[in-house]
């Protein structure tokens, strides 16, 4: 399962639902994939 973080770093990880229903962060950053996928 993917997890994301703020991009201000003060807020804790969360999954993807929660990513999607929440919008910005709670410190006003913005979500941003915790681990990006490697591409071939």
């Amino acid at each position: 399962m993917a997890t994301y973080h703020s991009s201000r770093g003060r807020s804790p990880e969360i999954g993807f639902g929660d990513t999607l229903l929440g919008g910005l962060a709670p410190d006003g950053g913005l979500y941003l994939p915790t681990a990006w996928p490697e591409l071939p």
